[in-house]
């Protein structure tokens, strides 16, 4: 094997080692630390690979989910937007990873839309992107997996519950209906 492969299987494996390392923390919920190893894995990745691989999408995507554990929800979108750029940029291959993201995204709103509801309060603008990014998952997931892909029930069931949070009690009660033809 030549110095120059050898070189690159190194970084390669470095990068997996700082994400597995990412990873431990983030199931500790250490998301400091969490956050500190996929940004040294993104900056060799990018490194390695260039700033436009799928990889990096990836840990971007992560980076945002340890962002939005913490509630740190600005800085998870910022994260999670670079995510989608990368893999909307990639497409082919890549549309189930655009679909989490879009997941993530809706999860992000949905989960902002609750917290406020919870103090009397539901910002318009919160349901209305979660709406918008549930369905676009729902659109990949349709397209990668078909009609009777288990993960629809869970992506009509949570479009279900931003329709009930916004009091559109009718929407609501279809997506739960179309989430109960999948379980």
């Amino acid at each position: 094997m030549n110095s120059a492969m050898s070189e690159d299987l190194k970084i390669e494996n470095e990068i997996d080692l700082l994400g597995r390392k990412s990873l431990e923390f983030l199931e500790k919920r250490d998301y400091e630390n969490s956050i500190l190893f996929a940004q040294k894995a993104v900056v060799l990745a990018i490194k390695q690979y260039g700033e436009s691989d799928p990889d990096v999408g990836s840990l971007y995507s992560f980076i945002g989910t340890c962002y939005f554990n913490k509630g740190e929800y600005d800085k998870a979108l910022m994260f999670l937007f670079k995510s989608i750029n990368i893999f909307k940029y990639l497409r082919e291959g890549n549309e189930l990873r655009l679909g989490k993201v879009y997941n993530n995204i809706a999860n992000l709103y949905f989960k902002k839309t609750n917290d406020l509801h919870n103090r009397n309060y539901v910002d318009k603008n919160d349901v209305n992107f979660s709406i918008y990014y549930y369905r676009k998952s729902v659109k990949i997931y349709l397209k990668v997996f078909g009609k009777d892909s288990k993960y629809l029930a869970l992506l009509y069931n949570n479009l279900g519950f931003v329709f009930n949070l916004a009091r559109r009690k009718k929407a609501a009660l279809e997506y739960f209906r179309l989430s109960n033809k999948y379980i």
